[in-house]
């Protein structure tokens, strides 16, 4: 095994940790307080870290790899990685826990990739929500502590069904099944079946 023939997947793995550890430098300079690395949002982190690599980075050709899988540019403005921002509920939604509501605020996690979506985690309304228009909030409200403490999902977890209560149907006994003798059926073989097979 030759460590130079691994030269490109060694690099880009050496700009994506340096792409993460600047995120999370960063977001721990704005909330001014340290994110244990087991903590849900590293994992969004992470994802984060490398859309902004594949939205962000120009290649020899002069587009990004964003351009080149998708035809156009990505979105041009992106708030910063775990910044507290307001959300327009989508429209087949019918507000926030069809209460109504049009906008929500929560922590902002980055882009869906398959959708293009922003995802934005809001403990009061049920977790991670997906949305297409966002406000960025005013200056002193943009950090909290709290709320990166709040975040409990991870890309995995998100879309996790809930685990339903077992409901147990009995069956009224039925007392002519006991007494029953199952019927064997004869086969038959017709004249139109040998003629097709």
């Amino acid at each position: 095994h030759d460590p130079q023939t691994n030269g490109a997947a060694e690099n880009a793995v050496r700009l994506m940790k340096g792409q993460i550890r600047v995120l999370l430098l960063g977001l721990e300079r704005q909330i001014k307080a340290r994110v244990p690395l087991d903590h849900p949002i590293m994992a969004w982190l992470v994802n984060h870290a490398s859309m902004v690599r594949t939205l962000q980075v120009v290649g020899r050709d002069g587009r990004t790899a964003h351009q080149r899988a998708r035809g156009g540019p990505g979105p041009a403005n992106l708030l910063a990685f775990g910044e507290v921002c307001r959300y327009k509920c989508r429209a087949n939604e019918q507000g926030i826990g069809r209460s109504g509501k049009k906008w929500g605020g929560g922590v902002w996690l980055g882009i869906d990739r398959r959708t293009g979506q922003f995802v934005v985690y809001d403990k009061s309304n049920g977790g991670i929500r997906h949305t297409r228009s966002l406000l960025p909030m005013p200056q002193p409200q943009k950090w909290s502590v709290e709320a990166i403490k709040d975040v409990r999902a991870t890309p995995w977890s998100m879309h996790e069904a809930q685990v339903p209560e077992v409901i147990r149907i009995e069956r009224a006994p039925d007392e002519d099944r006991r007494d029953r003798v199952p019927q064997v059926r004869r086969g038959y073989i017709q004249q139109k079946d040998l003629d097709r097979y």
